[in-house]
């Protein structure tokens, strides 16, 4: 599986993709009461749900740095 995060104050989304499946899943928690992240909120705050996973998807579209050689000194 493939797994990504989005945080943004209190709300952590998590999004999981199962290529194999063709399947993906988000869950949404409250970190400022949930901070072990066991209560998926997803069904209680679809809003924020779709905020996020724009936000990540935005993210996920930008250029990435190219990786700095290991420093063996």
């Amino acid at each position: 599986d493939l797994r990504w995060a989005a945080c943004d104050g209190r709300w952590k989304l998590v999004t999981t993709a199962d290529p194999l499946r063709s399947t993906v899943s988000r869950e949404l928690f409250d970190l400022s009461t949930d901070e072990s992240e066991a209560v998926d909120v997803s069904a209680q705050h679809p809003a924020e749900v779709e905020r996020l996973a724009k936000e990540l998807a935005r993210w996920q579209l930008l250029p990435r740095l190219p990786s700095l050689p290991d420093d063996d000194r």
